[in-house]
């Protein structure tokens, strides 16, 4: 499996699974009317995990979805999200992709701002792995 796949498979398991809004994929526009998330992919560090004619080698990323939830409605819709987000992607095992436990985040007010300001952002981070 390559980084190629590896996005596939990622996007196809979350658009099957997540169907409580709208998914924005990387590089999507954003959507001005209605609650919505954006996946986005991040690969990271990549070594060889051990010796020999047939080597293994690990490959690290990690998986952000950007929660976006109406503003001066509380914060609780959004950490239902979030917990929805939590509960598909912990300790999942996808193939050979193996994710850990997710992170979940609220993006600073002044930034909230700035970049969309009817719009209150929840991030949620789960770091995975996987071998070959």
């Amino acid at each position: 499996m390559g980084y190629f796949q590896e996005k596939l498979d990622i996007e196809l398991f979350f658009e099957e699974n997540w169907t409580d809004t709208p998914i924005v994929f990387e590089n999507g526009e954003s959507l001005e009317d209605s609650e919505w998330v954006r996946l986005t992919i991040n690969n990271g560090r990549a070594f060889q995990a051990s010796m020999g004619d047939d080597p293994a080698f690990r490959y690290y990323g990690v998986v952000y979805l950007q929660i976006y939830t109406h503003k001066d409605t509380g914060s609780a819709r959004s950490l239902v999200l979030a917990d929805k987000a939590d509960n598909l992607f912990k300790n999942l095992v996808l193939g050979n992709l193996r994710f850990k436990v997710p992170q979940v985040r609220r993006e600073p007010i002044k930034q909230q701002v700035n970049l969309r300001p009817s719009w209150l952002q929840i991030n949620v981070s789960t770091e995975f792995y996987r071998g070959s």
